[in-house]
């Protein structure tokens, strides 16, 4: 199975205000040691003006504006590249660490309004989400990539580098069955909120189930949900997790 690691680095959080600043990209047939190909660029555009990366965004990436600005391309180019290699390739998914409500959406937002040859093997190629997708043991208690790759034996070499996050994202996949990840990944899921009582309150046990079962307080990717615990979940997850809550979840969308 041939996979194409993927991860951005923003200037945010929200895709319709915020900008790609870097994008790496690794093709790596599971089980070989050696990538095929490994790849990471700093993405600029001149209209975004002199003070595009906001301080907080420098202060967690290290990103700071002469990288993009010295060594910078278009995001269009980088686009069309891995849109060429899923097809030429004949990649079999996309593996990204919270893929499905961040990285995939944000990208797609930012290169659907080029051309069909820039995005559209992209938008087609099943996408592996090891935040979701993959059934960890409950002794893995945060879903955050640096956490689940200490809990599996290994540190990320440098965190919110897309490059090093991605070759991170990749051998985490393969620590387990990628062809039952994927299965996984295949499978219909939406947007649940747990039934807490109270749900901004300390003391509220039902706050601490939700958290512990992967539940994130108001945020999935750039969606928010105000005063909710939200998880994606995928249909035949359902009936476990609220066994596992103790409550019931609502659905609030795909």
């Amino acid at each position: 199975m041939l996979m194409l690691g993927i991860d951005l680095e923003t200037s945010g959080i929200d895709k319709k205000t915020s900008n790609i600043l870097e994008i790496a990209y690794v093709l790596k047939r599971v089980g070989e040691k050696r990538p095929w190909l490994t790849r990471a660029e700093f993405i600029y555009d001149p209209s975004w003006g002199d003070n595009f990366i906001p301080k907080e965004a420098s202060l967690v990436n290290g990103i700071h504006p002469d990288h993009c600005k010295r060594f910078g391309v278009p995001l269009s180019s980088v686009a069309r590249e891995i849109n060429g290699l899923i097809k030429s390739h004949r990649v079999d998914c996309i593996v990204a660490h919270n893929g499905r409500d961040f990285d995939l959406p944000f990208l797609m937002h930012h290169i659907g309004g080029l051309s069909t040859d820039h995005w559209d093997h992209i938008k087609a190629c099943p996408l592996l989400d090891t935040m979701r997708d993959i059934e960890y043991p409950k002794s893995c208690k945060s879903r955050s990539l640096a956490y689940l790759c200490a809990d599996h034996g290994f540190l990320i070499g440098n965190a919110h580098s897309a490059l090093y996050d991605t070759l991170a994202t990749l051998r985490l996949a393969e620590c387990y069955d990628v062809e039952a990840a994927l299965a996984n990944a295949r499978e219909p899921s939406s947007v649940y909120k747990a039934n807490t009582k109270n749900p901004w309150d300390d003391n509220n046990v039902s706050k601490d189930r939700a958290k512990a079962c992967g539940f994130s307080w108001e945020n999935l990717g750039d969606r928010k949900f105000p005063k909710a615990w939200v998880r994606r979940l995928r249909d035949n997850q359902v009936e476990g997790v609220v066994a596992e809550l103790g409550f019931g979840v609502t659905k609030l969308s795909e």
